[in-house]
């Protein structure tokens, strides 16, 4: 028997997992998308801390059972978690996505267990919706008032000026995120059954209209033919309409479209110049280089991956002549997820699909536009990295577990399948383990990255700064915030090799120094080649060290090192060409280091100093 008044303890943790739910959805989203990661030490476990209330109303207090679908995401999860314990090449990247996708099944619990009340869908969506208006607010700001306005005091990056991202850094993903609430939204508007009234339908026509002026302010060439494509299926495949009908519609909107193309053409300089980039470069420039990069990363462990995180360093490798940019990503979920955890992740990840989808078929379909948003998501995946942005991930998780839920009018289903103690101690471990582990396993990681970033930016703003004693000090408030960001997680790489970096500038302009700086360098540097041998930059970091300590011979074999993991990247070969600038004997391979950085990159400008310095010493 229940304990007396659980029904009202249920109805007050329902209440409160809403509440909670919109609230991490929210944090994230006003905080450029959760990329920052100091935004997920605290929306991280609050949408944990979400789920585990969500299995104590499963399997505790007045049991509703786990729904149908609870745990197909688990075998694909449990492949991510062990991928991070031994296969992973950046095993400290490997957490953070880790916690990135499990964050994922937290969402999708949230919408698979409130999708079953319609009082409290409803306002959830309402909060989503809230929301949307919020983003929106933003985007429109950033065009009438401060266009590099961002959260958080920061500042819009100089090639996104002039095109809206609401709250999120960058605008594809605001777009993205505005193109799962504009399916959702409409669906709701154009609903006329007795499941909303006039008022909801009123405020979700509002939401659609503000979620569409948000994806036209982002100018995202992707997420506006996914939406289109995917509003195209969707009417073909229409099953009450006559195909006359739905012709006719596919035709009027390919006109109306063109119409609005054609004018936006004519009077608005951001569309011109995004049609005028598609039609000069055939399509992409860029991205198909770097699906390249990501199938060959796949192609060398075709099973297990190389790892989360691993895409941004590994690409090196790989990196064609006439790619200058650096990305952290493929561009492509699907390609992106192939490269870090191979086809035993992607047939798990298929796997989860197909059962998602043998359960909604078996569904009467009563959740308006989630199909169209979910769809819409995975034709703009193909192109950009929506998924990793964890407002975009939890929105979309959360409306494929309200996707698979019995319909809003159903009721609840009862599935209690365990003997009470059982089911009522599963539950209190799931909770804990949901509540406790994020605390202690990933917040460390996630703060240890936010320390490291605020050192980073700091020391990436030294560029161009010729004066030594500005370069000395920020280099030594760069190295105490970095000490404490290898403290908080010591299998950080990339902190180690920041602080490697840090440490060989603060002898900047004080060659008696060089050597004490050069010994600390090292011992940072050799701990972030102890992650990874396979990253270019860890070995950079190793010689301009031993260079400090007048280890010239010591320092070669690492440069080398470098370049055969970075043969096209041209920093890698500035720092071998200044390496062997150092000695007279070498100075004409030197030059012919330089020149092959210069033809890498002819803009390269110390590059080209040291070219010069070169030429005027005999």
């Amino acid at each position: 028997m229940e304990m007396s008044g659980a029904n009202g303890i249920a109805r007050w943790v329902d209440g409160t997992i809403a509440v909670m739910g919109v609230a991490a959805l929210a944090w994230v989203t006003w905080q450029l998308g959760g990329f920052l990661p100091g935004t997920m030490v605290v929306g991280l476990p609050g949408m944990f801390a979400v789920a585990g209330l969500v299995a104590l109303r499963w399997w505790v207090v007045a049991p509703t059972g786990a729904p149908v679908g609870w745990w197909y995401p688990l075998p694909l999860l449990g492949w991510v978690t062990g991928h991070r314990r031994g296969l992973a090449e950046l095993p400290s990247r490997g957490w953070l996505q880790g916690w990135h996708l499990w964050s994922g099944l937290a969402a999708y619990w949230l919408g698979l267990h409130l999708a079953r009340d319609p009082r409290l869908w409803r306002l959830t969506l309402a909060g989503v919706g809230g929301v949307a208006l919020g983003v929106g607010g933003a985007a429109i700001y950033q065009q009438v008032g401060d266009p590099g306005w961002l959260p958080l005091g920061r500042e819009q990056a100089a090639h996104y000026l002039g095109r809206s991202a609401g709250t999120f850094g960058n605008p594809n993903n605001m777009a993205a995120w505005m193109a799962i609430v504009l399916a959702v939204a409409a669906g709701w508007a154009l609903r006329r059954d007795a499941g909303a009234n006039w008022r909801q339908r009123g405020f979700a026509a509002t939401v659609a209209v503000v979620a569409l002026s948000g994806i036209v302010m982002s100018y995202s060439r992707g997420v506006t033919l996914a939406l289109l494509g995917a509003t195209a299926v969707a009417w073909l495949i229409h099953g009450r309409w006559s195909w006359g009908r739905r012709v006719a519609l596919g035709l009027g909107l390919g006109v109306v479209l063109a119409l609005v193309g054609w004018v936006g053409y004519q009077h608005n300089a951001q569309v011109q110049q995004r049609i005028d980039s598609l039609v000069e470069h055939r399509g992409e420039r860029t991205r198909p280089l770097l699906w390249g990069v990501a199938i060959d990363l796949w192609q060398e462990r075709p099973l297990v991956g190389y790892g989360g995180g691993s895409f941004g360093d590994l690409m090196e490798r790989h990196r064609p002549e006439g790619l200058w940019e650096s990305a952290n990503y493929a561009h492509n979920e699907y390609l992106n997820g192939l490269s870090d955890y191979g086809a035993i992740g992607g047939l798990l990840a298929l796997a989860a699909v197909g059962l998602i989808l043998r359960r909604r078929w078996r569904i009467p379909p009563d959740q308006p536009g989630i199909g169209l948003a979910l769809a819409t998501l995975m034709l703009a995946i193909l192109i950009d990295f929506h998924l990793q942005a964890p407002a975009v991930g939890w929105l979309a998780a959360m409306l494929l577990g309200a996707w698979m839920a019995p319909g809003v009018g159903a009721g609840r289903e009862t599935r209690v399948e365990f003997k009470p103690v059982a089911r009522r101690g599963l539950g209190m471990a799931v909770m804990l383990g949901f509540c406790v582990l994020p605390l202690i396993q990933a917040v460390p990681r996630f703060q240890a990255e936010e320390v490291r970033w605020r050192a980073r930016e700091q020391l990436d703003d030294l560029a161009g700064d010729p004066r030594p004693e500005t370069i000395r000090a920020v280099a030594t408030s760069a190295v105490r915030t970095l000490e404490r960001a290898v403290t908080l997680d010591p299998d950080n790489d990339e902190a180690w090799r920041d602080l490697a970096y840090a440490l060989s500038l603060q002898s900047f302009g004080e060659p008696e120094s060089a050597r004490s700086a050069g010994r600390e360098a090292e011992r940072a540097a050799r701990r972030a080649l102890a992650a990874s041998p396979l990253v270019a930059e860890n070995w950079v970091r190793l010689g301009v060290a031993l260079d400090q300590q007048g280890r010239w011979a010591e320092a070669g074999p690492a440069f080398g090192r470098a370049v055969n993991l970075a043969p096209r990247q041209p920093v890698v070969w500035y720092y071998q060409a200044f390496h062997l600038s150092l000695k007279p004997a070498t100075r004409e391979l030197a030059k012919a280091a330089l020149a092959t950085c210069l033809r890498l990159d002819p803009w390269y400008d110390e590059a080209k100093l040291l070219k010069a310095d070169l030429e005027r010493t005999p």
